[in-house]
């Protein structure tokens, strides 16, 4: 096993992106949970119950390369989240830059739904 090239001291925490995404030397992984909310008020005004539903995920992957990623696709991840949900994780956005004083950079953002099973086929 290689030493590794870092040393933590205290609480285990994972240190960088552990895997690259989608090609690209990764920089971030970013998984957001989200849900649309209803509140209920009485006739005072006073909330008195909150209902959450349409539970989702925005997945947002940085890095340096050139992303071959095409939106309205299936990906999978290559990185898990221990609150992560699953489903099918459908790419709604892929941005590459370019810039006269670094490399190629991309940026892939996608939604997961939890409702719609992650292998389904395409229409």
């Amino acid at each position: 096993m290689a030493e590794s090239k870092y040393k933590q001291f205290g609480d285990e925490l994972t240190w960088g992106v552990p895997k690259d995404e989608m090609s690209l030397v990764t920089q971030t992984v970013t998984f957001t949970q989200k849900s649309d909310k209803k509140e209920v008020r009485d006739h005072e005004g006073e909330i008195r119950t909150v209902t959450y539903y349409n539970q989702s995920a925005d997945v947002t992957i940085e890095g340096y390369g050139d992303a071959s990623a095409s939106v309205a696709t299936r990906m999978t991840m290559q990185n898990t989240f221990q609150s992560a949900m699953s489903g099918a994780l459908l790419i709604d956005q892929c941005q590459v830059s370019l810039s006269n004083e670094d490399h190629i950079k991309s940026s892939i953002t996608a939604v997961l739904y939890p409702n719609i099973a992650a292998s389904d086929s395409e229409p």
